[in-house]
């Protein structure tokens, strides 16, 4: 549309007489600033180099940063409702992802498919299941440290077993 909006323009000034720099400056600003009043957030978040706060895309990018920085970086499955999608937390870690799903009836599903890392709802009966399956190892210490865990929405199983030291001391074993 503003492709066509100019080429009008430019054209309508061109028809108007002799075409002259000055007409088709002028007629190309008014078409400019028609298209900029009203428009100039978007404008600004369209070439803005930052990412926005309320971005959908952000808390995603958030754990991928964390999950990188543990070292905890491998193919990724996401179950249940979710404030992160699991998709973005694969793509910004540059692996594969293994999708989401919003329920899961056993946990071989989860080794059968191959992810490294599993994000769950934390508090939820899965979160539950798989903190006391020892093929699972919480990340809560790697990612959150100790006493910040529970403030977050998330949690981050592996599905390989972490040794006592990567744990907090008030998890389980292998957990």
């Amino acid at each position: 549309m503003s492709a066509a909006s100019f080429g009008f323009t430019l054209h309508v000034a061109g028809a108007l007489g002799q075409p002259r720099a000055v007409q088709r400056t002028l007629a190309v600003s008014l078409v400019t600033l028609s298209l900029i009043i009203g428009n100039e957030g978007d404008l600004r978040r369209a070439f803005s180099l930052s990412e926005s706060a309320s971005s959908p895309y952000s808390p995603s990018k958030i754990l991928a940063n964390k999950l990188r920085a543990a070292g905890l970086i491998g193919p990724v499955a996401a179950v249940g409702p979710l404030p992160v999608d699991g998709r973005y937390v694969a793509y910004a870690l540059n692996v594969q992802s293994f999708g989401h799903i919003d329920k899961l009836d056993d946990l071989e599903e989860i080794l059968s498919s191959g992810a490294a890392l599993v994000i769950v709802p934390r508090g939820t009966t899965l979160a539950r299941q798989l903190r006391e399956d020892r093929r699972f190892a919480s990340a809560d210490k790697q990612l959150f440290g100790c006493d910040a865990a529970n403030e977050n929405p998330v949690e981050v199983f592996l599905t390989r077993p972490l040794t006592a030291s990567d744990t907090c001391p008030e998890s389980g074993p292998g957990h």
